[in-house]
């Protein structure tokens, strides 16, 4: 094979031709016809392959292909002919095909892959039709291949353009035609003024179908016509609705659960025997079922029972592997080195019980942990969780050792909601206090017994618990300490947290979190502990700050805040979900203030002048990464405001590697 050595193995697996083989003049044609098209793809249009056959008396012929690449060859212009009513670089951003642009060498831009034309030619029929053209017509592609490259043509018809008239209904109607328009979204058009949008329909007629289902009406069948008036430029939409009968589920059925129990899956099922159809409750059992991490796959599909008015819900499910046993060397900005080893089963004897063991150690801290939870007692709506914990941990004033305890309940409020309160025991030493540390965070050194009581309430409508795009989750939640309870530590905390997801365009999403508490005295109006009082800064909190150096002082030293208060503002771009790849710019702002503070209050510390609003700000951008090794977070933010000690540029780095 003559020509481009590089190509050679890959053109030699590619074609039909083999060594040894009969020379069939119908195979080499189409040989010769494959590695056209390959060179074609890499934008070598001009690209010539011939053959040679040299053959000798034994009968063996040697084949060689001759290839003369040419000039690669880009996409120059791209040509949307008889585009008059709407702008043509409007009608190319649908285009997967691009002009050459400065980065083509690089990106590989401008270079024409054939399998697109046909692609592109319907994206812009999409084009006219979404805004307005319910006539456009769009030719098939011309390539005009010139000295500088190709020039792709599109012909366009446009024809006139419509804006949208009236929504009518007819048929089944199980509401009023006021009541559906607010099913459907191309009514709105009609009130904003704005051009017609085919793919509205689309989307109405799915919503329109699950709308009737979640009433029953399983069968539920949507047809539509289009009434176009050109002399008016308007087009009328009219839905015609043919409900059927009421269909009920007379049984569900479990198929493929080597391991998990049935009654695991039966009791995320949000329809059960007997139950009418839902289109929304078949959807949510399908979310619920995938947010357990027991399956590889999960299906749910109706199964004809020869009655129309029931059916059987088939369940498949795909049980998937549940334990681990890994290990992890990492590295924070605050623990420096550190490892960490866990054991956990997510599905234990397949009930749906979790049991995780777990221990980190760094220079800063050693930690073990040991959870069992039960989310269902005896099928109930009532969830138990047990936690055993062992912790040595250097403060940034003083050294902590703890051992202790907490037993929680929860329990479902609705479908999104869930109340969880417990009870917690602890031990702790506070020693090594440093001498910059406040009077009451001296007089705290020694040996204490916790004993706690919280109660929190979360509400949660995320669509996704690794990369979200949509939802809120709020949480609220009141901790005792002492009074009743016994123990050491007396007083009351009130925390709450607010995170809002939203999907501005694509893959890019807004997420807002705010976050507020406040601790104090309980009826015995026993002093603050000093573990329970608040610290900002670090990549928890208002990045750009060192850990924990956010805070409150006495005249004597570090205190730490009685209140607390912080927001972190982010865009979130999904880069690749495959490999798990998010980017993240960000604004946080955040400060702790003590008795005698206000919210906001501007508060000079350590002789550094106190920050505008009275909250540290900082700006800042970086990466997650959902890697082979564990999940990998690189930020660094940029404090905006002056701090005693603490710098205002911080690389905040957590790393780990499971294996």
């Amino acid at each position: 094979m003559r020509g481009d050595d590089d190509k050679t193995e890959d053109i030699l697996e590619t074609i039909v031709t083999k060594k040894g083989a009969v020379v069939n003049p119908k195979v080499l044609a189409d040989d010769i016809k494959t590695i056209s098209d390959m060179y074609r793809k890499d934008g070598f249009y001009k690209a010539k392959v011939t053959h040679e056959i040299e053959s000798n008396d034994s009968g063996l012929a040697k084949l060689t292909f001759v290839i003369e690449p040419g000039q690669k060859m880009y996409v120059e212009d791209i040509v949307i002919d008889g585009a008059k009513q709407v702008d043509p670089d409007d009608v190319k951003d649908v285009l997967a095909l691009q002009e050459r642009g400065m980065l083509s060498w690089f990106t590989d831009s401008g270079v024409l892959k054939e399998e697109f034309l046909e692609r592109d030619a319907a994206a812009i029929m999409a084009f006219y039709n979404n805004n307005g053209f319910l006539q456009a017509r769009v030719g098939s592609p011309d390539i005009e291949v010139t000295d500088d490259g190709l020039r792709i043509v599109y012909r366009v018809w446009e024809g006139p353009r419509f804006k949208m008239g009236e929504t009518r209904f007819k048929g089944d109607l199980i509401e009023s035609p006021e009541k559906l328009k607010e099913v459907v979204g191309v009514d709105d058009l009609a009130v904003d003024d704005e051009w017609f949008n085919r793919s509205l329909i689309r989307e109405d007629v799915k919503n329109l179908t699950e709308y009737y289902n979640n009433y029953g009406y399983a069968h539920a069948d949507v047809q539509i016509h289009l009434e176009d008036l050109p002399e008016a430029g308007i087009v009328n939409v009219e839905y015609t609705i043919a409900k059927h009968q009421r269909v009920h589920i007379r049984r569900v059925l479990i198929e493929g659960n080597t391991a998990t129990r049935d009654n695991v899956i039966l009791r995320e099922m949000r329809l059960a025997d007997g139950d009418m159809y839902s289109g929304s409750k078949v959807n949510r059992s399908m979310q619920r079922l995938n947010a357990l991490g027991y399956f590889e796959t999960v299906d749910i599909s109706p199964v004809q029972t020869g009655n129309p008015d029931e059916m059987d819900l088939l369940v498949k499910v795909k049980d998937a592997p549940t334990g681990n046993i890994g290990g992890g060397i990492g590295y924070s900005s605050y623990d420096g080195v550190y490892l960490a080893a866990k054991i956990s089963e997510r599905n234990l004897f397949g009930k749906g019980y979790q049991l995780a063991f777990s221990g980190a150690f760094s220079s800063k801290k050693t930690e073990f942990s040991l959870d069992f939870v039960n989310p269902y007692i005896y099928d109930s709506d009532v969830g138990m969780k047990v936690n055993l914990f062992s912790n040595a941990r250097d403060e940034s004033d003083y050294d902590l050792y703890e051992v202790g305890s907490n037993l929680s309940f929860f329990y479902p409020i609705g479908e999104y909601t869930k109340l969880n309160w417990s009870y917690g025991a602890r031990y702790y030493e506070i020693t090594n206090v440093s001498s910059d540390a406040s009077n009451s965070t001296r007089e705290d050194a020694g040996s204490h017994f916790a004993s706690t009581a919280s109660g929190t309430i979360t509400r949660s409508t995320l669509n996704s618990t690794q990369f979200p795009s949509d939802g809120t989750k709020t949480s609220l939640s009141l901790i005792m300490g002492g009074g009743i309870l016994g123990g050491t530590d007396d007083f009351m905390k009130e925390l709450g947290t607010f995170d809002y997801y939203t999907e501005l365009y694509e893959d890019l999403v807004f997420h807002g979190k705010a976050a507020m508490g406040f601790v104090h005295e309980n009826l015995s109006n026993s002093d603050i502990p000093t573990s329970q009082r608040f610290k900002l800064g670090g990549i928890s909190s208002v990045r750009g700050y060192s850990n924990y150096k956010i805070t409150a002082y006495d005249d004597n030293g570090t205190l730490g805040g009685n209140k607390q208060l912080y927001t972190n503002l982010e865009l979130l771009y999904l880069l690749s979900e495959e490999y798990g790849i998010q980017l993240v710019t960000f604004f946080d702002a955040g400060n702790v203030w003590k008795e005698g503070e206000m919210f906001f209050e501007q508060v000079d510390r350590k002789g550094i002048e106190a920050p505008s609003l009275g909250v540290y700000k900082s700006v800042g951008a970086g990466f997650r990464w959902l890697s082979p090794m564990g999940p990998i977070r690189v930020e660094y933010g940029h404090g905006l405001d002056d701090l005693y000690d603490s710098g205002t540029n911080k690389v905040e780095l957590m790393m780990g590697q499971s294996f």
